[in-house]
């Protein structure tokens, strides 16, 4: 029951726990063309210790475990969605939503009008969700200089352009 969960910040003696939880997220990619995200190993340690320190880890727990999670991170004075994970067995529960609820007031508190993310257009739980949940497409020509790094990043890794959307939602002043 949806009930069972709470979202909470995370702790900082969890963090060594969420590499595990994003590998068991990701498998959901094996039946996809985008399996690689299952061998490519994740998010090293250090990067969950940056958005712990200088961004969010929200974390959506059940009877004291962390059963999933989202992280979000400052990009040119913006919200940005860097990862959103939850377990197979805690799967079609909400979790996603109420989690990007989460960062979404997360970034309002902070001050900002927009959180914007990458992710894959043709994956039915990736860009199509979040267009559901108010989130859009963005045009190229609205990247913004730090947006522009994070796609050469991710080209850079092997990740080609056109595998990726950047998306977008307008977040109100008050809640």
């Amino acid at each position: 029951m949806q009930d069972d969960y709470v979202i909470r910040p995370a702790r900082a003696d969890e963090l060594t726990q969420l590499h595990a939880l994003e590998r068991a997220a990701t498998e959901i990619f094996r039946a996809t063309k985008h399996a690689w995200v299952v061998e490519d190993g994740g998010y090293d340690d250090q990067i969950y210790q940056d958005w712990f320190e200088n961004g969010a880890i929200l974390v959506a727990e059940r009877e004291g475990e962390p059963v999933g999670f989202a992280c979000a991170e400052e990009v040119d004075r913006q919200g940005f969605y860097t990862l959103l994970c939850v377990h197979p067995a805690h799967a079609n529960r909400g979790l996603g939503r109420r989690l990007t609820e989460a960062i979404k007031m997360w970034s309002v508190a902070r001050g900002y009008s927009t959180l914007t993310m990458t992710t894959f257009p043709d994956v039915p739980w990736n860009a199509p969700i979040f267009e559901r949940m108010g989130f859009r497409i963005m045009d190229d020509s609205e990247l913004t200089p730090g947006l522009r790094d994070i796609r050469r990043e991710e080209a850079e890794s092997g990740i080609m352009p056109q595998e990726r959307v950047f998306m977008t939602i307008e977040l109100g002043t008050s809640r």
